[in-house]
């Protein structure tokens, strides 16, 4: 009977965890873990050897040094390719500096992380549409590990998990996985310490001479009925609902060298996404590895997001379905779908790589370089 019993509580555990119930405890731990990495904030240092990859192609590889202050500081150094070596970035939390050698540019501009948290609105829409579970793991860099998985509620999307360092909550591992697919590694550390200090100019970028420095203008928060959409000659049309249970964040209005376009950046709690709309006669931004386009009337959107290609599709048919629909002429205005700083789901219902769980907002000289 005691060996039944056994069986039987084992039998529970499994159906248990391939559903996505899990104990207070194990919910507690998930959250936090998620919590502390969205946050984007540190309370140790760290310096890191990564190897990232941007979507499926293996010639998207790269090998990262990251340095992570107490204070909150980064700094990100491509080692590999060669083509790539030696671009850093570093943002000390209020200004992004990117510095590309082979061109002699260095980039600066707002940091996105000088935004307000907005990590309990993502963890709401994460437990919403997601089944969440930890897993046990093998170390990884020599570190012990736990790891939390998420499920996807809907097909289409990937089965996502997160390893972390177990006693200090750093993100070692991302693996992505769709169906019963073989897991893809999107992110690993090789080597990783946690030292008690680091040097003083370890978030110093220190280039002799002859560099080009470019200024980029913060992105402006809008609403769909801003006077820079009516100058600029764009309409935007939001749908009531998104598909995957994806919520937008913001809508920014952005421009470069005389280029303006319309940022709709979005998020499911776990993965990120961002629909641009520009000029049709306008060059289609290099560097979006993955990316969805479409044009419509005079403007094109390109949609770029961590997304399997047809999800991405999805979701910018929607915009485009949405936009069709109400006529070009049409605004819809945005603040009764979302509001600055709102962390109730309602009633926004079914709306770098470096850092997948960090804020929404990549910096301008990312979206060049890709580096995160």
């Amino acid at each position: 009977m005691r060996a039944a019993n056994r069986v039987a509580c084992g039998l529970l555990t499994l159906a248990a965890a391939s559903m996505g119930f899990c104990s207070s405890s194990d919910s507690a731990r998930i959250r936090s873990l998620l919590a502390r990495n969205m946050e984007s904030a540190s309370n140790f240092n760290v310096v890191a050897i990564m190897i990232v990859r941007e979507g499926m192609r293996e010639d998207r590889e790269r090998q990262v040094k990251v340095t992570i202050g107490n204070n909150g500081h980064t700094r990100k150094t491509i080692l590999k390719p060669l083509n790539l070596q030696g671009l850093e970035t570093v943002d000390d939390g209020r200004m992004t500096t990117t510095y590309i050698p082979d061109r002699r540019v260095m980039m600066t501009q707002v940091s996105p992380r000088s935004r307000p948290c907005d990590a309990r609105f993502r963890l709401k829409l994460t437990e919403r549409n997601y089944r969440l579970r930890l897993d046990r793991v093998k170390p990884v860099a020599g570190r012990e590990s736990v790891a939390v998985v998420a499920v996807p509620k809907s097909s289409g999307l990937e089965t996502r998990r997160f390893t972390f360092d177990s006693a200090t909550g750093f993100l070692l591992r991302l693996e992505t996985m769709v169906a019963n697919e073989v897991p893809i590694v999107r992110l690993e550390a090789q080597a990783v310490d946690f030292p008690q200090s680091l040097p003083r100019d370890a978030f110093s970028l220190q280039v002799l001479g002859g560099v080009k420095q470019v200024n980029y203008r913060a992105p402006e928060k809008i609403a769909a009925d801003h006077p820079a959409l009516h100058s600029s000659g764009m309409k935007m049309v939001l749908p009531k609902t998104l598909p995957y249970g994806f919520a937008i964040q913001e809508i920014e209005f952005i421009e470069e060298k005389g280029r303006k376009m319309v940022a709709v950046r979005m998020t499911d709690g776990l993965v990120k996404a961002t629909l641009y709309q520009h000029g049709r006669s306008s060059k289609e931004r290099r560097g979006f590895p993955d990316a969805a386009s479409q044009d419509y009337a005079d403007r094109r959107f390109v949609l770029v997001g961590d997304l399997p290609n047809p999800a991405r599709v999805r979701l910018l048919n929607t915009f485009i379905d949405e936009l069709k629909r109400v006529g070009a002429d049409d605004l819809r205005d945005v603040e009764r779908l979302w509001s600055p700083g709102q962390t109730s789901l309602e009633p926004t219902t079914g709306v770098a790589m470096l850092s997948p769980l960090g804020r929404c907002s990549q910096p301008i000289s990312e979206r060049h370089t890709r580096l995160s």
